[in-house]
């Protein structure tokens, strides 16, 4: 049994999703019998489909139910944070169903990182996709949780969610739990709080579990999703101003200077609504034809509709969403920046990093300054990770001018020579291109320094 936590809460809020409850269940029963003090927390939020009867009958696990009239996701998942005995709270989502060793590997994370908040992965449950809005749905599931896996991810708030994801229930009561507020992007609140304080956000791979977004989400229910966005991106906005820089609702404005249909969407208080159900039928009609260009564009269309409705409903007129895309962001605050030096190889750079995590890094190659990896305040401070992949994405031949000179010039600072040697690199960049994956780099060095002895010798 896990020491630091010798009681493990399973928090699950739910909605009328009997039959998907029942099988997380049999999932936690199957899977997870040696966490013998494990509860379950069931937060049933006005369920009418025979939810509650269903509970009554699991003997088998050791269940927690409360009931809630229908108050949203956020006031759910703290009502059974509220409840829940142990130490560790575990949330998923009713349609997410976890997989072997589930809550295992987050006891493992929580004890490499005790103090920390950790996301699990739950990618589409493998299915058969009838329709373009369900690929399209997938793809940006599978995508979303491929860039989180990816080495060297920087964590930014908006990797915060709460269908997979385990706290200390000491820190969940530090941090404040939801903003009931929030019917929508509520985890993005929390993860925003989340870095603020300091608190690292984790990723386990290991922790996977299965979403059944498949039998759960609609077309319909996207708009009405994307309309509760449009609310709760208006209150992200008013509340923490540093997150403007990174909001729909104020990039859109700022970018859609001249948008009559804003105006028409905001002036209308809902009287489009009926147009965009008619607009929305038509989706199936383009389906069937097989016009995937003009489907993705009218849902495109439909949702970014929905999504104005919601801030429509927050801001009140189309005045006042202008002035709130015109008021100043605030500016990140300078720091005092790290200094690294790679010309000695990466490990001593990124152990630097990661005992520093600092927000600003110098990235050097002896005397040569390659760059800056600069501060983001809606993202974690900088790790040792982040430094290969940084290089490679934005310093690739910055770096790979460094290698080349100082390996022909062997220590002489021959200002005849570097210049040749600058202009060679930038005829021979065509043809071996700008960003290579770490593993390619001494080989392309390679290639350089060849094209480049020629260039030398041709003098």
């Amino acid at each position: 049994m896990n020491d630091l936590w010798p009681d493990i809460s399973v928090v699950v809020p739910t909605h009328n999703r009997m039959a998907l409850l029942g099988r997380l269940l049999d999932a936690l029963a199957a899977k997870d019998k040696t966490q013998d003090t494990m509860e379950i927390v069931i937060v049933a939020d006005g369920c009418t489909d025979g939810t509650l009867a269903m509970l009554a009958k699991r003997t088998d696990l050791h269940l927690r139910v409360l009931e809630l009239p229908g108050s949203g996701p956020a006031a759910a998942r703290n009502a059974g944070a509220a409840a829940a005995r142990g130490g560790l709270l575990i949330f998923l989502d009713d349609d997410v169903i976890p997989g072997k060793g589930f809550v295992a590997a987050h006891i493992a994370a929580h004890r490499r990182c005790p103090d920390a908040v950790v996301i699990g992965p739950y990618p589409p449950a493998p299915q058969t996709a009838p329709d373009l809005f369900r690929l399209r749905l997938r793809h940006w599931w599978i995508s979303h949780f491929k860039e989180i896996a990816r080495p060297g991810h920087r964590m930014r708030y908006t990797d915060l969610l709460t269908g997979n994801l385990s706290v200390p229930a000491a820190l969940w009561v530090r941090l404040g739990g939801l903003d009931p507020a929030y019917h929508a992007h509520e985890d993005y609140e929390l993860g925003l709080r989340v870095l603020q304080a300091g608190v690292p956000l984790i990723f386990a791979p290991e922790a996977r579990a299965l979403h059944f977004e498949h039998e759960t989400m609609t077309v319909e229910r996207s708009f009405r999703r994307a309309f509760e966005e449009g609310r709760a991106d208006v209150m992200l906005a008013k509340r923490s101003p540093e997150v403007r820089r990174d909001l729909r609702a104020i990039l859109w404005r700022r970018d859609r200077r001249i948008a009559p249909v804003d105006r028409l969407i905001f002036s209308g208080g809902g009287r489009m609504d009926r147009m965009a159900g008619w607009a929305a039928r038509r989706l199936v009609w383009l389906e069937r034809r097989g016009l995937r260009g003009l489907h993705g564009g009218l849902l495109r269309r439909l949702q970014a509709y929905w999504y104005i409705r919601g801030l429509s409903t927050g801001l009140r007129s189309f005045a006042n969403w202008q002035a709130l895309a015109d008021e100043p962001v605030p500016a990140v605050l300078p720091a005092t920046p790290l200094q690294v030096d790679i010309r000695d190889g990466f490990d001593t750079a990124e152990a630097a990093i990661d005992a520093a995590r600092p927000d600003t890094v110098e990235i050097r190659y002896g005397h040569r300054l390659l760059g800056t990896m600069g501060p983001d305040d809606l993202a974690e401070p900088w790790r040792g990770a982040h430094l290969k992949p940084f290089v490679e994405k934005h310093l690739s031949l910055r770096y790979l001018q460094a290698l080349v000179v100082d390996g022909l010039l062997d220590g002489h600072d021959d200002r005849t020579d570097r210049i040749a040697i600058m202009e060679a690199i930038e005829r021979a960049k065509p043809y071996f291109g700008q960003q290579r994956s770490p593993w390619t780099w001494y080989e392309q060095f390679e290639q350089w320094r060849r094209v480049l002895k020629d260039t030398k010798a041709g003098q």
